[in-house]
């Protein structure tokens, strides 16, 4: 079993070794709510999308069925007539630059393996970065969209 898959099956099953990450709990709660103040204080100003965004994130570890909701939604959405286009952080994937527009006949190493079913499986346009509003303006300036899909942490 590899270690991923290991770190999986404890978080699962409640391993008590897991107590040990607690101080990092409280200090990752702690930048959280610093930065969510910021937000809401103007402090630190929020990106705002000439569009609807849809978030699909998880609150768990582990492949909790993201990438078929993205799928889901955008066939959902074009049955409705609307244009959609998918921004991506692009975990994993190794682009020269960023922004990066994922195209079917990339590799996965460079356009990220999601990102690159997402877009094979769909056609729908996917732009990476980890700076999500500079992917939404990327993508926003190649393509003529009623709605962006955002995957939370891929």
């Amino acid at each position: 079993m590899s270690f991923s898959e290991r770190l999986l099956a404890a978080w699962y099953q409640g391993h008590p070794a897991l107590a040990l990450l607690r101080p990092l709990e409280a200090l990752y709660r702690r930048v959280a709510n610093g930065r969510r103040a910021d937000f809401l204080s103007g402090r630190k100003p929020a990106y705002r999308a000439p569009l609807p965004v849809l978030v699909v994130g998880n609150i768990t570890v582990g492949g909790t069925g993201k990438t078929p909701m993205i799928l889901w939604m955008i066939e959902h959405c074009r049955a409705r007539g609307l244009r959609v286009g998918v921004i991506s952080r692009g975990y994993g994937a190794r682009p020269p630059t960023t922004p990066w527009r994922v195209r079917a006949e990339q590799d996965a190493a460079e356009a990220g393996d999601e990102p690159l079913m997402i877009v094979r499986r769909s056609g729908v346009p996917l732009m990476i970065d980890p700076d999500r509003p500079r992917a939404l303006q990327a993508l926003l300036a190649e393509e003529q969209l009623d709605q962006i899909g955002r995957a939370s942490s891929n």
